[in-house]
């Protein structure tokens, strides 16, 4: 006779484990994951939070790892419901960064996509405030595959991107195509906005992959074929799709220029790019930082 996975004690013939044993860990996985989502935020219930999931756990035998898998998914829920109306102000980020080192999971959290997630809605809000991000530090042995200008400073990288343009040109008329919209300086286009609209492959070809690099003046890509910089004081055209974003350029027969960075991660690229180029488009101002060069993390 079989003992219960979970209890240890005798679960029956042809079993592994009890059916109450199941609903008590699969109701504390469903418990472990809305803790986590409210202590992330909450001050409150971040201080009592290292000892209800202990209890949570002991009680549904939740493993290790479970935990953690219910505390990454549970701050990711956090972050997504403030990032569907509004962006992650400065005291919400304060709090998550708070949670993150007290919780206990701050590895596990720091290798989720969660955690990438904060730190360009941080990003976003720098520059809808003027100010240039020094977020991003590129590792060691990756040196920078182009010459900035002399007031010019890297915001973000993406790596294994794919870039793609029209197979024929489209006309771009007084507006953007598609499902953009035009994004004033310190507007933000809500994450749920680009949900389900991927780049389409049906009327565009793959033409190279490689890195993307935006600065607080350009777009830049290096691949194995192309390279080049496209300013934003050159771009007269925005498409956002949920996985990218594309570009058109002011000469008379640019196609569209798309670049695929990744699925869910359309809302950030968009929204980093717009607002950089309306702030590049400005006169400087008494809130506007230019040139930081370097980064932090």
């Amino acid at each position: 006779m079989a003992e219960c996975r979970f209890c240890g004690n005798k679960a029956g013939w042809f079993k592994e484990v009890h059916e109450e044993c199941q609903k008590r860990h699969d109701q504390a996985l469903r418990d472990a994951r809305e803790l986590a989502g409210q202590a992330a935020l909450d001050p409150d219930m971040r201080a009592k939070f290292k000892g209800m999931i202990l209890s949570i756990a002991k009680d549904g035998f939740l493993s290790a790892s479970e935990q953690a898998q219910a505390v990454v998914g549970g701050l990711a829920d956090a972050v997504r419901l403030t990032l569907e109306d509004k962006i992650l102000s400065k005291d919400e980020e304060d709090r998550l960064a708070l949670f993150l080192m007290e919780s206990g999971f701050e590895k596990q959290i720091r290798e989720s996509p969660v955690a990438e997630q904060i730190a360009m809605a941080g990003a976003l809000r720098e520059v809808m405030e003027g100010k240039i991000p020094q977020r991003v530090k590129l590792p060691e042995d990756h040196a920078l595959p182009f010459i900035l200008q002399a007031d010019e400073a890297l915001v973000w990288a993406f790596p294994d991107v794919t870039y793609l343009t029209e197979k024929t040109r489209r006309s771009y008329v007084g507006g953007t195509s598609g499902a953009s919209v035009r994004v004033a300086r310190g507007l933000y286009w809500r994450v749920g906005a680009f949900k389900g609209r991927p780049i389409e492959t049906s009327s565009i070809e793959a033409v190279d992959t490689g890195n993307l690099y935006i600065t607080s003046e350009a777009l830049y890509f290096k691949g194995d074929r192309e390279m080049f910089r496209a300013p934003f004081r050159q771009l007269i055209g925005y498409e956002a799709y949920d996985d990218g974003i594309g570009v058109w350029k002011s000469n008379a027969n640019a196609k569209q220029k798309l670049f695929s960075v990744g699925k869910g991660k359309g809302w950030f690229v968009y929204n980093l790019v717009r607002n950089l180029a309306e702030l590049e488009a400005q006169p400087a101002q008494g809130g506007r930082v230019k040139g930081f060069g370097g980064a932090s993390d």
